[in-house]
């Protein structure tokens, strides 16, 4: 059988759609000026089209925005501002998150405090920094109201496309979000923080700068060419139709898996033992292997092509003798 990667989370459901509906404008990656330091903060021209599209996913927008290198590099920027003006070490965020937090909690000689929002909110400190990721990787779950002043709303699956209730929102300083989930344009490496404070908007934008010396002026650009050529409102529309059609596909192995996949979320995951792993092996599955609290989980990402998420159905179906 050939490999099928369910593993890393790439959106490809949504570049399949991209490429359907965008084509490039002529000329629109040619221009060599396209290929110099960007503004401070990112193109004024993004900066507005992201302050609609915010405005269009959340019901508001911010006063302040800075485009960055992805989420990733955004939460770097978030956590380190933050624990200086808390004067903390230590990140709250749920027991499961983003693959990458760990390593980033590490990198930026902090420390990590997981925690449970729904039933262990009450025991996060006040000066520590929070990050909350609603819909949750990869659990969808989604979170509202007050926890601190340091709290920072990883939103990236937060739109139609995922299933997210809109206003269901929790409070925060800063907001981070970004077009690989939006558009599925992963390798662009283009995202954005949104915040109403001057203070953490300058300390923030500062940051950023000193990480990376502006985001790629040609990956902003081709941002907005897409958004120029594609009516958004329908991309999203499609895109939330081809993900539910990946979820109802693997709804034929919920039994397999002890649990319905999601109504949120982009991520089908479950409870696993050997038996469970040995027959995603068999059925030569790439899957991403967690640990949640005294359970080992298997993570599988619905974000394929429907093609490859109907293949994965049929060899696991057929190595568990066609039930």
């Amino acid at each position: 059988m050939k490999n099928i990667d369910l593993g890393w989370g790439n959106p490809y459901f949504l570049l399949s759609e991209l490429s359907k509906s965008y084509k490039p404008s002529v000329g629109s990656d040619l221009e060599p000026f396209l290929m110099s330091y960007g503004s401070d903060a990112g193109e004024p021209e993004l900066i507005k089209k992201v302050d609609e599209i915010t405005k269009n996913l959340n019901g508001f927008g911010y006063k302040y925005y800075i485009i960055t290198n992805g989420a990733t590099q955004a939460l770097n920027s978030c956590i380190r501002v933050l624990s200086r003006n808390a004067i903390t070490d230590q990140v709250n965020m749920d027991y499961l998150g983003y693959p990458f937090m760990d390593g980033i909690i590490e990198k930026n000689n902090m420390c990590k405090v997981s925690v449970d929002f729904d039933s262990e909110r009450t025991a996060i400190c006040s000066n520590h920094v929070v990050v909350i990721d609603s819909p949750s990787n990869p659990l969808g779950r989604q979170y509202q109201g007050y926890i601190n002043p340091y709290t920072v709303w990883d939103a990236v699956y937060h739109n139609p496309i995922y299933g997210a209730e809109i206003n269901k929102q929790p409070e925060h300083a800063v907001y981070i979000n970004s077009f690989s989930k939006l558009l599925g344009t992963t390798g662009l490496r283009v995202g954005w923080i949104g915040t109403n404070s001057p203070a953490l908007y300058d300390k923030i934008l500062n940051d950023t700068l000193m990480e990376n010396a502006t985001t790629s002026k040609l990956s902003q650009h081709k941002i907005l060419d897409i958004l120029k050529v594609i009516d958004l409102d329908l991309f999203i529309k499609n895109g939330k139709s081809l993900l539910e059609a990946n979820k109802e596909n693997l709804n034929k192995i919920n039994k397999i898996m002890g649990i319905d996949a999601p109504e949120i979320g982009m991520f089908y995951c479950a409870k696993a033992d050997k038996k469970l792993f040995d027959l995603f092996d068999k059925a030569n599955i790439t899957y991403v292997k967690i640990k949640y609290k005294n359970d080992d989980m298997i993570r599988l990402n619905i974000g394929q092509t429907y093609g490859i998420i109907k293949q994965a159905v049929k060899n696991i179906k057929k190595i568990d003798g066609g039930k």
